[in-house]
């Protein structure tokens, strides 16, 4: 499970990790990228990497009204790739949703309680998590959305939560987003990353009884 995420990187630094033009791109660095909210993704446009702002929870194209959407900011990349809500991104709508860390929240063993951990990449660099995305289209109205895919953890994650994000290592990412990319093969890519990858840091405890439902 991913349900939150830190993306404090600039419009500039995104553009220049990823080496595209982040043209007029304006967000706003946050530390707690929740559901719902604006975030920068990176895809192919006509065969150009591009970084744009999408809505984090996918909505799918064929959804008669987007409100009663299941909140889809993960899918499970086990089976995403024939289930219908993920079925199509997985084949031909796949982005890289950049973060400076992301979140979660462990029980502290005889206490009603949970300690959030912030984990990010060991050598400092962005996680690439791989995405998918979809375009909602009603009336004059067009939702940019988008989930993160989940994996089974490594071994440094299972002390944490029995799921994590796939994180792609650079030499990936072209492959991720190019739609030609064979199914087999972007299974293959789902795999937790290895523990050496990452560093977890407790970021703060959490209140007694608190409810982390997204």
């Amino acid at each position: 499970m991913c349900g939150r995420y830190d993306m404090s990187e600039t419009p500039a630094r995104l553009g220049s990790r990823y080496m595209v033009d982040v043209g007029s791109l304006a967000f706003s660095p946050s530390d707690d990228v929740r559901p719902t909210s604006s975030n920068p993704v990176m895809l192919l446009r006509e065969g150009r990497r591009v970084v744009e702002l999408m809505r984090w929870g996918l909505i799918p194209y064929w959804a008669k009204d987007p409100k009663a959407v299941a909140n889809s900011f993960n899918a499970r990349s086990e089976d995403a790739y024939f289930r219908p809500m993920f079925r199509g991104p997985f084949r031909s709508r796949r982005c890289v949703v950049p973060a400076s860390a992301f979140y979660e929240w462990t029980h502290v063993p005889g206490e009603q309680r949970k300690m959030k951990y912030r984990i990010r990449r060991a050598d400092g660099d962005l996680c690439a998590l791989a995405g998918l995305f979809d375009v909602w289209r009603g009336g004059d109205q067009e939702i940019r959305s988008y989930t993160i895919l989940t994996t089974s953890p490594n071994e440094m994650m299972a002390a944490l939560h029995d799921r994590m994000p796939v994180i792609l290592g650079e030499e990936e990412w072209d492959e991720w987003l190019a739609p030609g990319t064979s199914i087999d093969t972007l299974r293959a890519m789902c795999m937790p990353c290895p523990s050496t990858w990452l560093l977890s840091e407790l970021a703060s405890p959490a209140p007694l009884n608190a409810d982390f439902r997204f």
